[in-house]
């Protein structure tokens, strides 16, 4: 080989080393870089989470107003809880009144006697009587110097009307006699409107008659009434009411003896303290006793109540009618009338067992905020929302939830 070829060998070897070391020495520099690179973008990842996770705080808040429920969602095994949708509906708010059976079909039996002392009442309420049964037995009270008294009252009215009329009577006839012996027409025709007043006159007079009969009507009652001890049922039935006796054991003419009803016609009466809510001709759900056990429910209809009536008349009372009875009720026990007190349709509710309430602020300030926990994806989120009363069932939902919204209602 030549000296000029080794040369040119050894050159090309050199400038292929001196080649390797640059490529060799640019790869470190570049991979130094990279590192240094990656190490200054790691520093910033960890100075800007905190931030990221204010803003997505921040988000979430403006949100939702929501805050996660710690140790619930998807992965909580121990969770036990139901979800249920907000709904659109009518939502009608239902109040009861405690009621108690009235009977319509009731006769009353008085005292005839103008004035007796009770012995005995051969009756209790609840019994049953025939018509003709004693009621009562009684002393009558005899006012002897009272009853002598009025029947000379009455004979001197008796007599001074017999005076009268026949004083009237006697100057009828004695111008009906100058009638006849009167020639001259215009004083014939005076006469005769003389005549008639004069018969007008005796027509009024005799009216006062009424008045004398009335009293000797009553003079001749109490006389009867002396002979009678016992007061009968007018009507077969059930004994309602008894009268009752003066601190002196005395009962007195038109006082209620007793009150029978046959207890065929019979409605519900209530005491209504909602002060007209219960309104006229509402219908209404009657919930009793069964005579089989538990309850049994009817349909009825408000018959009478306050709200139809002035204020100065207003009672608590209300009156519903039966509309359909079933078999096996039993009135003795207690009497619920259900009823419809609000009705507002179309609006959003929720199932009531899903709101739950929060304290906040304390003393007189203090109140209860609502909330309900939003099912979403899995996750549970709390959310505070606004709501009207509720029914037992539903709240009304006035702000903070959309139909169709999932909510968990949580078992305890």
């Amino acid at each position: 080989m030549s000296s000029n070829n080794i040369l040119k060998k050894a050159a090309l070897i050199f400038c292929s080393m001196a080649c390797l070391c640059i490529l060799s020495f640019s790869f470190g520099a570049c991979s130094n870089s990279n590192k240094e690179n990656k190490a200054s973008t790691s520093e910033n990842v960890v100075t800007e989470k905190p931030a990221a996770d204010a803003e997505k705080e921040e988000k979430n808040e403006k949100l939702l107003y929501t805050e996660a429920l710690n140790g619930y969602g998807s992965s909580g095994e121990n969770v036990n809880y139901q979800i249920t949708e907000v709904k659109r509906g009518d939502f009608k708010y239902e109040m009861f009144a405690i009621g108690n059976v009235e009977y319509r079909d009731l006769y009353y039996d008085t005292m005839e006697t103008e004035e007796a002392e009770i012995v005995e009442y051969k009756v209790k309420i609840g019994d049953k009587v025939n018509k003709g049964d004693v009621i009562l037995e009684y002393k009558p009270v005899y006012d002897e110097a009272g009853y002598k008294q009025r029947a000379a009252e009455v004979e001197q009215k008796e007599k001074e009307y017999a005076a009268g009329y026949d004083t009237r009577r006697a100057e009828i006839i004695k111008a009906e006699h100058e009638l006849k012996q009167i020639k001259d027409t215009n004083e014939r025709e005076i006469k005769k409107l003389e005549i008639k007043k004069l018969r007008l006159a005796l027509e009024k007079y005799q009216e006062t008659s009424e008045s004398m009969a009335e009293q000797k009507k009553s003079l001749e009652e109490y006389r009867k009434g002396l002979e009678k001890t016992e007061v009968v049922a007018s009507h077969s039935g059930y004994i309602m009411e008894l009268g009752e006796a003066d601190n002196e054991n005395i009962i007195r003419k038109g006082n209620i003896v007793a009150v029978i009803s046959p207890k065929k016609d019979y409605c519900i009466k209530v005491n209504d303290t909602t002060h007209g809510m219960l309104r006229y001709n509402a219908d209404v759900t009657i919930s009793v006793a069964s005579s089989k056990g538990g309850e049994i429910s009817m349909p009825g209809r408000v018959v009478m109540c306050s709200n139809i009536l002035s204020y100065g008349n207003a009672t608590e009372d209300a009156y519903v009618e039966i509309l359909e009875e079933p078999e096996g009720v039993d009135w003795s026990g207690a009497i619920k009338v259900y009823f419809e007190s609000k009705l507002v349709k179309d609006v959003l509710m929720v199932d009531s067992k899903a709101v739950l309430f929060e304290s906040k602020n304390e003393g007189s300030n203090a109140v209860s905020v609502p909330y309900v926990y939003i099912y979403d994806n899995g996750n549970i989120f709390k959310r505070y929302i606004q709501v009207f009363g509720s029914n037992n069932k539903d709240y009304l939902v006035l702000s903070g939830l959309d139909e169709g919204q999932k909510v968990a209602i949580y078992n305890k």
